[in-house]
């Protein structure tokens, strides 16, 4: 991951599925940036590495995974179960 000093502006490099799974702060503020238009280049067409894409791939279903269980967290407080024994 690189970042810049610049006076007006900000520019990230970095793969965007590792700077997600390092920190919450850096995944709000990446979608964030998405929202808002201002990420550019995928390189992943780049990439030849099928390991690399697989596990990428796997990263993304895991966080699809995560934010799935975290929506669903207040519904299962709300129907009184203890989440870890319920399959909602």
């Amino acid at each position: 991951m690189a970042l810049t000093r610049a006076r007006q502006g900000m520019i990230t490099v970095g793969d965007d599925l590792t700077l997600r799974a390092g920190s919450k702060h850096w995944a709000a503020y990446l979608d964030w940036l998405s929202s808002q238009g201002a990420v550019f280049g995928d390189c992943s067409g780049l990439v030849r590495d099928d390991k690399y894409r697989k596990r990428k791939r796997k990263k993304e279903r895991e966080r699809e995974r995560e934010q799935k269980r975290e929506a669903n967290k207040g519904r299962h407080m709300d129907n009184g179960c203890d989440y870890t024994s319920c399959q909602l």
